[in-house]
């Protein structure tokens, strides 16, 4: 399983509409091969930059189901999202291909 990492910084003056465009689009991301979970997450702002900032998490089964995405289906969605919003949203990705997990142990009081 791999990570695909979306951040997004969208104007405040789009963001209402984007947020409400975000969740279909969600979806038909996960709809392509081998994405199995989303995360959205509202970051909170510690700037004054009028910017509303979100972080996407896609959980991946594969590589090669990470690339058909990138190369057959995502620069079309980049597209809509250029065009739809009038390129008011900056968004920056990495793909994180190894995740340890580190769970809280139960502290004795």
């Amino acid at each position: 399983m791999l990570t695909y990492e979306v951040n997004l910084s969208i104007n405040n003056d789009v963001f209402p509409d984007f947020y409400e465009w975000l969740l279909p689009h969600t979806e038909e991301v996960l709809s392509h091969k081998g994405f199995k979970k989303a995360e959205i997450g509202i970051i909170e702002n510690q700037e004054d930059d009028n910017k509303n900032h979100l972080r996407l998490n896609f959980t991946i089964d594969s590589t090669e189901n990470l690339q058909d995405y990138l190369t057959n289906h995502a620069p079309r969605l980049r597209t809509e999202v250029d065009n739809k919003f009038d390129n008011k949203i900056t968004a920056t990705r990495r793909i994180i291909v190894e995740k340890i997990a580190i769970d809280a142990k139960d502290k004795v009081s």
